[in-house]
C-alpha cells in the first residue's frame, strides 16, 4: 500500500504515491535555483552545471545578518531569519525584496534556521540562545 501523501490539485513530484499523474503533469518551464544569504544580501543562483550565475535579489540594512532562508514557491515569497545587533526577526518579502514584513520580533533571540511548512502554513525556526524550536 502506498504511503499517505499530499497531492497538489495539478501535480505532485510524488507521482508514484499519488496515482498516475503523468497525463496531467509536465516538467516546469522555470529553471530550478538556490537561495542563499551572504551576510546581508539574499542571492539567487541557477543550478545548471554549465551556468552557475548568481543574481543578488536584495540587500538588507547595514549591520544586518541573514541567518537562514526559506521560500514559498506558489506565493513567490522569501522567509528569512535576520539578526541585527541584539535584535532578531523573522521576515518575509517578495522575491525582489519589496513589501518586507516583520513576522516575528518578540520572544526571539538568536534564530539559526527557518523552515516553512507549505501545507500547514506554519513557519518553524530554531533559536540557539533559547534552545527551542519555535512555531
Amino acid at each position: 500500500e502506498p504511503p499517505n501523501c499530499y497531492c497538489d490539485a495539478q501535480c505532485s513530484s510524488l507521482g508514484d504515491c499519488c496515482g498516475d499523474v503523468s497525463s496531467t503533469c509536465s516538467e516546469a518551464d522555470e529553471q530550478p535555483f538556490l537561495l542563499f544569504g551572504t551576510k546581508r544580501t539574499i542571492v539567487q543562483m541557477a543550478t545548471k552545471v554549465d551556468d552557475l550565475r548568481t543574481k543578488p535579489l536584495f540587500t538588507r540594512h547595514v549591520g544586518s545578518l541573514i541567518a537562514a532562508i526559506d521560500y514559498l514557491y506558489k506565493e513567490e515569497l522569501i522567509i528569512w531569519a535576520e539578526n541585527k545587533g541584539y535584535t532578531s526577526y523573522i521576515m518575509k518579502s517578495k522575491m525582489d525584496g519589496t513589501q518586507p514584513i516583520t513576522l516575528v520580533s518578540t520572544n526571539i533571540e538568536d534564530p539559526w534556521d527557518v523552515s516553512v511548512d507549505w501545507i500547514g502554513r506554519k513557519i518553524y525556526w530554531t533559536d540557539f540562545d533559547l534552545r527551542k524550536i519555535e512555531v
